[in-house]
């Protein structure tokens, strides 16, 4: 979810006019992210019937969020009725869908969402994830129908960051060190992935 609102927010703020989806029904909190209520959303939708979709505005001119609504029913359920209209629907003016997701294991109706989705981003833990695991989500995606935009490894310790990452870089700049030459600084991946960020899943 953090990743979803994250990604929202940064396309919004280049000029894109974006709707968040918070499609995650059994732990919704991509609206509470994103500093609106709950509002009229996926499950009243189910529930009611109705036609009219209520979008949620944010702090940010261009994003606006679907909220997960009601909680009723059966999230499969609810997703398969209504989530085919509601992207149909949005997917107009030139705007940006993103939605957040459900984990692919555990959730069977994460299936629906990257059958409807298409293109996805798959956000693993750094902790909790192996290659099998990371094997199977990847297969489960593609039985499904839906294009791997890219992975993103979550929660990955600081401490791992290392500047000896790139020995190649070490080695330059011992060399250039004990030359008398300019020092060189090997590049630090942590600078380049940190910064100003929103607080922000697309499985």
């Amino acid at each position: 979810t953090t990743v979803a609102a994250g990604l929202s927010c940064a396309l919004s703020k280049v000029g894109r006019h974006v709707v968040a989806v918070e499609a995650d029904l059994r732990r919704p909190t991509l609206a509470e992210q994103l500093g609106t209520g709950r509002g009229h959303g996926l499950g009243d939708l189910a529930a009611s019937g109705s036609e009219g979709i209520s979008l949620q505005s944010t702090g940010y001119s261009s994003l606006e969020v679907l909220t997960a609504g009601l909680p009723v029913g059966r999230a499969a359920d609810v997703l398969g009725s209504t989530l085919p209209r509601v992207l149909n629907e949005l997917a107009t003016d030139g705007r940006t869908i993103v939605v957040d997701a459900p984990p692919l294991r555990g959730a069977p109706e994460s299936s629906i969402v990257v059958a409807q989705t298409h293109h996805v981003i798959l956000v693993v833990n750094n902790d909790q994830t192996d290659l099998d695991t990371l094997s199977d989500a990847v297969a489960r995606i593609n039985e499904a129908g839906g294009v791997l935009l890219g992975i993103v490894i979550n929660r990955v310790p600081r401490r791992k960051l290392r500047r000896d990452a790139y020995p190649e870089f070490s080695e330059r700049r011992k060399s250039a060190s004990g030359s008398g030459a300019q020092q060189l600084e090997a590049p630090s991946w942590s600078d380049s992935v940190t910064g100003d960020r929103p607080t922000t899943q697309v499985p």
